[in-house]
């Protein structure tokens, strides 16, 4: 032990080739610090304490690099860092505001690319940001425990979000610029595909899906969400195209006979067939004219 020449006191370690590896001291600012020496005398590890008063253990290479830190902030939380060799920091670990746990990723410019976070519920949340420091993705467990994975544009806002809903359910959702919902991709609970379209309203404006026993069917809405036309397959396969007033009630059906011949079916308001024409088997026209009652008036030819 000895004072250096400033007087302050100095307490080294030696070995048995005359090497100095460890000393502990007071740092110029008089806060104490103790620092390891590998077997070539060159310092790797420094334990000491900031101006402030907060504690960090600094690790070095062999070059005498700082490599890695770890110790507690100002906010008492703690940290652990890791730079480069050019000692740029690239990867934190730390805890943030009330004790949640961060680990941070950064690029060579030192600016925060990915982060593992968890939210203000409990739930991880693995974030990526881009060169601006824009949150653009991030892969969460919902309130409910179900995955998602949400795509952010610039403004943060989230434009598409993949997750599986609370009966494990996967969906895809489509975002406008706003963050309204424009487009729905998704199974049913029987496992049935379906696609739906939304306008800015959020009103269901057209939607493609499977119904029962795999039968492919689309709908077009109006703008209150109402079911206006219908495109699909009928129990027996054949294709049947269907239009509907702002009442619901079918007021043209367009679709093949049991004998492949196409039938076009007009209703009145009351939702009685008023009017068919139709080819028959040998393909002859034919066209029908029905009164409120369902009974035939006229036949052409």
């Amino acid at each position: 032990m000895s004072l250096t020449a400033d007087g302050t006191p100095d307490f080294s370690l030696f070995d048995a080739d005359g090497k100095n590896r460890g000393r502990y001291a007071l740092q110029a600012n008089g806060a104490p610090a103790l620092c390891l020496f590998d077997a070539t005398a060159r310092p790797r590890e420094l334990l000491a304490l900031g101006a402030d008063g907060t504690a960090a253990v600094l690790l070095l290479d062999a070059a005498g690099k700082p490599r890695g830190s770890f110790g507690v902030g100002a906010n008492g939380n703690p940290a652990l860092t890791l730079l480069d060799g050019a000692g740029k920091t690239r990867g934190e670990f730390e805890l943030q505001g009330e004790g949640t746990p961060c680990l941070s990723l950064l690029d060579t410019a030192g600016k925060h690319r990915g982060a593992f976070i968890l939210g203000a519920n409990g739930q991880p949340d693995l974030r990526l940001i881009d060169a601006a420091g824009n949150h653009r993705g991030s892969f969460v467990l919902q309130a409910d425990g179900n995955p998602a994975m949400c795509l952010f544009d610039t403004a943060a806002q989230n434009r598409g979000q993949f997750a599986l809903q609370a009966n494990g359910v996967p969906a895809f959702y489509l975002n406008d610029a706003a963050g309204k919902n424009r487009g729905q991709f998704l199974l049913g609970e029987d496992g049935a595909p379906s696609l739906a379209l939304f306008d800015a309203a959020g009103k269901n404006r057209g939607q493609f899906e499977l119904q029962a026993n795999g039968r492919p069917a689309i709908f077009l809405c109006d703008a209150a969400g109402k079911p206006r036309g219908r495109f699909l397959l009928l129990p027996d396969g054949t294709p049947s195209v269907s239009l509907a007033d702002a009442t619901g009630k079918v007021r043209t059906m367009y679709e093949m006979t049991d004998t492949d011949a196409p039938s076009l079916a007009m209703a009145d308001a009351a939702g009685q067939t008023r009017s068919i024409f139709s080819l028959g088997t040998t393909g002859e026209p034919s066209w029908s004219l029905y009164d409120q009652h369902g009974k035939v008036i006229k036949l052409f030819p």
